[in-house]
């Protein structure tokens, strides 16, 4: 089977799959589910709206197969990975709460500023402080690029590389 891009089909594939994951076994906990959104609005199914909609989205881009540039693209990817990753550990930790009702019961008992709070500063540690080290990073090497010679044979001609 070919794909136009093997790598975003898989990030695409398994974020597909963890955040179908992710919505179910958010419905078995809904008292100590600390979502942002789900908090604002008190609806899980508001949350599964914007799952899908994030997901059909990024199959646009992937089916599209055309970036703005390179930087976009390193995004496309970053909030795959990240996402992926921020995924498993919502998944792990709805699991959890569903096998331990003890934690489930003191989770129901934070009001939604400590949800939120404890949310914040988990996507902080996982997904946003990394993300903008990545794109900054990014950005720095793609505006960079016009300053380097890249000449992959450069070591092999040289005598002292050859010991």
């Amino acid at each position: 089977m070919k794909f136009k891009n093997p790598l975003m089909f898989f990030l695409l594939f398994f974020f597909i799959i963890l955040n179908a994951i992710d919505y179910i076994t958010a419905q078995f906990i809904l008292v100590g589910e600390a979502n942002p959104i789900f908090l604002l609005t008190g609806n899980i199914h508001i949350v599964g709206l914007l799952k899908l909609g994030m997901i059909l989205v990024l199959c646009f881009y992937y089916n599209r197969n055309i970036y703005y540039n390179y930087t976009f693209y390193y995004v496309t990817l970053l909030i795959l990975i990240l996402g992926n990753i921020a995924l498993v550990f919502g998944i792990y930790s709805n699991i959890t709460a569903y096998l331990h009702p003890e934690l489930l019961h003191a989770a129901s008992q934070l009001t939604n500023t400590q949800k939120n709070t404890e949310y914040f500063k988990f996507m902080s540690i996982i997904y946003i402080i990394p993300s903008l080290f990545m794109i900054v990073t990014f950005a720095l090497y793609e505006w960079s690029t016009k300053y380097i010679k890249v000449d992959k044979e450069y070591f092999k001609k040289r005598e002292w590389w050859k010991l």
